[in-house]
């Protein structure tokens, strides 16, 4: 689990690097989702039983579609812009990613691991 965890991390953090390079505002909606994706992959790592597996696939499936990210800015050497609805790979990639994360999101708030609740009642005040 602490596998997944980590590349969930670590690849979320290259996004944030490839938006910055690309003169992204470190206060862009891409940003910010990518270290609520990050603080989210921290909480799950720790949990056991059936909510695990479910976990596990989540971080799985947003690795996978901030890879396409990486490499959909680095090919073409511009950042993804999001202001109207094309069905394009980013676009694609930006509404699964929003989708798994409000997975995560509930998963953390069944989680009973108390490191979950306190980021939860983070979020919500901001």
């Amino acid at each position: 689990m602490q596998n997944f965890g980590f590349k969930c991390i670590s690849k979320e953090a290259d996004l944030i690097c490839e938006l910055l390079k690309h003169h992204a505002e470190p206060t862009d909606g891409i940003i910010q989702q990518s270290s609520m994706i990050r603080m989210c992959a921290l909480s799950l790592m720790h949990l056991q039983g059936s909510r695990a597996i479910d976990a596990a696939a989540s971080m799985v499936g947003i690795t996978k579609e901030c890879k396409l990210m990486c490499d959909w800015i680095k090919k073409e050497d511009e950042l993804i812009t999001f202001s109207f609805f094309t069905r394009h790979k980013p676009e694609e990639c930006r509404l699964i990613r929003a989708r798994t994360l409000d997975v995560m999101l509930s998963i953390l708030k069944e989680s009973s691991f108390p490191s979950s609740k306190m980021w939860l009642d983070l979020v919500a005040n901001n």
